[in-house]
């Protein structure tokens, strides 16, 4: 995730949000997959490194080297609703009005 081209979106604090997150994404270079950094702002609280896969399988960075596949269900579904959240969030970002 070391690239230029790497995208970073922030969700807003509001009633449906735990916590504000950071999300930073770029595509892995070797994998081709869809890397994800996903930071609370709060520093005190840890972040977490997940990966989309080109079949859409879920992955977690458990250290500098391992991807550990997610198969539990709840688990996987977590993370995809970070995938989602960020998707959202980079469309509402990127959208421009037509009236405009």
């Amino acid at each position: 995730m070391e690239s230029e081209a790497h995208l970073v979106v922030e969700s807003e604090q509001r009633k449906d949000t735990v916590r504000p997150l950071i999300y930073m994404s770029d595509v892995d270079p070797v994998l081709g997959w869809d890397v994800m950094l996903v930071r609370p702002r709060d520093p005190e609280k840890s972040s977490t490194v997940v990966a989309r896969d080109q079949n859409g399988a879920i992955h977690r960075k458990t250290d500098y080297e391992t991807w550990r596949l997610i198969t539990d269900e709840a688990e996987r579904q977590h993370f995809q609703l970070h995938f989602d959240n960020r998707d959202k969030l980079l469309a509402a970002q990127n959208h421009v009005d037509p009236s405009e």
